[in-house]
């Protein structure tokens, strides 16, 4: 589990070429433009080596110049079968301007996705006419990429808020300088941006900020008196 883990850490960088980042197309408003957003200046995704069901390999060097789509699903997962026939209309579509990649995993899925999305991102991504939708770029302030935990200024399930600006700031600092313990390698920040569901970097951080919300400060000592000066004992 926790290899899995780790390697779809690792692989969730190749959905930053294409549809991490992105806010979801609403059904626009009348005097609102519907917009796709990302990254600014995304990380470039890790190569990697895998099998595939026919027993090929898979590599991110084999897909290079396509736009990837990186899916994680699993059989039990209902929307997961359900957006398999989007996925497959998708890649059709698009054939070898796309790269379609599922990874079978254990846990944890983020519910579906519309299919109508998936396409404006590619298309954009691929150069070509999207409507009426605008595409937006967003400076990466701790949300996304590993590289930039230390700039976020908040992380996912972490309750900030009953600490002074102080405290905020110095818990930040102990999120960026702690490892978490849960094998990952990756400071207990960045493990809540990569896995918001590890139990033991959520644990590391509330203990942290209870340790700072009930530490107070020592009250400065009392200013001495002014000394008298000798004319002053004179009189």
């Amino acid at each position: 589990m926790k290899r899995t883990l780790q390697l779809r850490r690792s692989l969730l960088t190749c959905l930053l070429i294409s549809s991490l980042s992105f806010a979801p197309v609403p059904a626009a408003p009348q005097n609102r433009q519907p917009t796709i957003r990302f990254v600014r200046n995304p990380d470039p995704a890790p190569d990697f080596n895998l099998t595939a069901l026919d027993g090929k390999a898979v590599t991110l060097a084999g897909s290079k110049g396509r736009v990837i789509l990186l899916n994680f699903w699993a059989t039990w997962c209902g929307p997961c079968r359900a957006e398999i026939p989007d996925l497959i209309e998708l890649q059709n579509k698009y054939k070898d301007r796309l790269q379609i990649l599922g990874l079978v995993v254990d846990d944890k899925h983020e519910g579906l996705r519309d299919p109508v999305l998936y396409e404006t991102e590619i298309r954009a991504l691929l150069g070509l006419p999207i409507g009426n939708v605008k595409v937006e770029t967003f400076e990466d302030t701790g949300q996304i990429f590993l590289k930039n935990a230390d700039r976020a200024t908040e992380l996912p399930g972490v309750d900030l808020s009953k600490l002074t600006p102080e405290q905020k700031i110095s818990a930040l600092h102990k999120f960026n300088a702690q490892t978490c313990n849960c094998g990952c390698t990756f400071t207990l920040a960045q493990c809540r941006i990569y896995d918001r569901d590890c139990q033991i970097s959520k644990a590391a951080t509330s203990k942290i900020i209870a340790a700072l919300a009930h530490h107070t400060p020592p009250k400065p000592a009392p200013a001495a008196p002014p000394a008298s000066s000798p004319r002053q004992k004179e009189k």
